[in-house]
């Protein structure tokens, strides 16, 4: 069987410590931690109060307002899961 070859054209990155690949790796060697306060919702009734939560990403720059609404969060992780699996089974076979 042949191997394929692959090219990687660019890289992303929305994580708690940047959201893009030059801010999250400057931070990650400055030390730099995610994890905060939760506050997008109430923990009150969780033993733990703290997250890595991404801070600052406007996921409307991406998708329609009706869209973002409907879909973003743990949903839209979801949602995208298959087609990054698909992508890496295909990479790296």
């Amino acid at each position: 069987m042949a191997k394929k070859r692959v090219v990687i054209t660019g890289l992303g990155a929305i994580t708690p410590v940047g959201l893009n690949v030059p801010d999250t790796w400057s931070n990650i060697l400055n030390g730099v931690s995610g994890v905060r306060p939760i506050t997008s919702f109430d923990v009150s009734k969780y033993g733990t109060r703290f997250g890595g939560s991404i801070v600052g990403f406007d996921v409307e720059n991406y998708c329609t307002k009706k869209d973002a609404k409907k879909k973003w969060g743990y949903s839209s992780i979801m949602e995208w899961r298959p087609q990054l699996k698909h992508f890496l089974t295909q990479v790296l076979k």
